[in-house]
């Protein structure tokens, strides 16, 4: 009786150690199309994320994945209080965080955000920080993401953009060095500051890496590993490290896998008027149709593609290193015309291996192709048969390439 209440012991114990371990539950979807729905068991730093599925682990690579999502949002995120000043944080790997920023030194930012509590963010890996209503301000933000001054800058809530030096931070400001002399700016007269070019600022490699997108914007990262708690730890390309609880993920990405986008990919573009001589032509629209609005066939919006219009041919050089294409083809749902028309074609290697012609509304055509060996891809949308090109806007949407291996 005894050794059988200790195996009963042993049972619950390793039972209790194994719910304990079990990590968030997430789907995870693969380039090669399949989809995976388990617990996250460990992290290989970098390379590589197991989940439990119900039929065993399975291992996938990085470069393997399209995108990962929690089954379930989490119920608690870590919060500090209401203490610091609400900015937007531009980091120079191109993301934009908000949070608040609660200390400022020569060296680095202390931030609180949402979803990853308090981070510690070296200054040379931050562009600049924007206040109150310059958040809403898109010129000003493309302005200070670009990241190319030479010298620090204030912008005034009053409108001024004065260039000089930042002599040190404040509890509320900084004290700033200008051709004005030497003035101390508090952080709620300011609608942003840009930081000047820093030597060893961070660029995005050209190895594979995550985009992490949260409630409170994106961050570029590293797998590193699970914590005790089930957090997932992450290693920022912005030089620092942080966890988070796998349920504040929205969605995570992989950028420089496998899986290419054709919006990453710059074309070879012929496009030309359907009234012969006319010089106005269509733009080729990344992510967005053809009039820069999200891109849409039927009732469901899609955040990646190439919108463009009749008649507009995108050719792509494949240099034998892709096996797969894969897209959804059709009218935008808003942007063309109730009685619009186009003439789609895809050709591989000059061959013609896909057509069909279609109108709004119509069910998008899905279009698989393999490309073993090929080298080149070119997708056309041409002028319709009702003989005019009006709203002839065309959305080639999860339009993407898939490396061999």
């Amino acid at each position: 009786m005894r050794r059988l209440a200790g195996c009963i012991a042993a049972f619950f114990l390793v039972s209790m150690s194994a719910a304990a371990a079990g990590g968030a539950a997430v789907s995870l979807e693969t380039v090669e199309g399949g989809s995976l729905k388990g617990e996250i068991v460990s992290v290989e730093a970098g390379k590589s994320i197991k989940i439990r599925t119900g039929t065993g682990d399975v291992k996938v690579a990085v470069p393997d994945i399209v995108r990962l999502t929690p089954q379930e949002a989490s119920a608690e995120l870590p919060g500090e209080g209401a203490a610091g000043m609400e900015a937007l944080f531009l980091l120079r790997t191109g993301e934009r965080l908000k949070g608040r920023l609660i200390v400022a030194t020569a060296e680095e930012l202390a931030v609180r955000t949402e979803s990853l509590g308090r981070l510690t963010v070296p200054l040379k890996s931050v562009a600049g920080v924007v206040f109150g209503e310059g958040m809403a301000k898109r010129d000003l933000l493309r302005e200070i993401a670009a990241g190319e001054l030479a010298r620090d800058r204030v912008y005034t809530a009053t409108g001024d953009r004065i260039d000089g030096l930042i002599e040190r931070f404040e509890n509320d400001g900084i004290r700033f060095a200008s051709d004005l002399g030497k003035i101390p700016y508090r952080f709620d007269a300011l609608s942003a500051l840009a930081f000047g070019a820093f030597a060893g600022a961070p660029a995005l490699p050209k190895r594979s890496y995550c985009t992490v997108r949260l409630a409170e914007g994106e961050l570029a990262c590293d797998l590193a590993g699970i914590a005790a708690d089930g957090r997932l730890r992450l290693a920022a390309l912005a030089g620092f490290e942080c966890e988070l609880p796998v349920g504040a993920i929205r969605e995570l990405t992989v950028r420089n896998g496998r899986l290419v986008h054709l919006s990453e990919l710059e074309p070879r573009v012929e496009t030309k008027s359907y009234i012969e001589g006319l010089p106005f032509v269509w733009q080729v629209r990344r992510d967005r149709n053809v009039l820069g609005r999200p891109l849409k066939l039927g009732t469901r919006t899609y955040a990646r593609g190439v919108g463009v219009h009749s008649y507009t041919r995108l050719a792509y050089p494949l240099g034998g290193g892709y096996a797969r294409f894969e897209a959804l083809a059709g009218l935008d749902a808003d942007a063309a015309g109730r009685t619009s028309k186009a003439a789609l074609r895809v050709l591989v290697d000059g061959e013609k291996v896909f057509e069909a012609v279609l109108a709004r509304g119509d069910e998008p055509a899905r279009i698989a192709l393999n490309l073993a060996g090929k080298k080149e891809l070119v997708l056309v949308a041409d002028f319709g048969p009702d003989g005019d090109d009006r709203g002839d806007a065309v959305n080639w949407v999860d339009a993407r390439l898939v490396k061999k291996k």
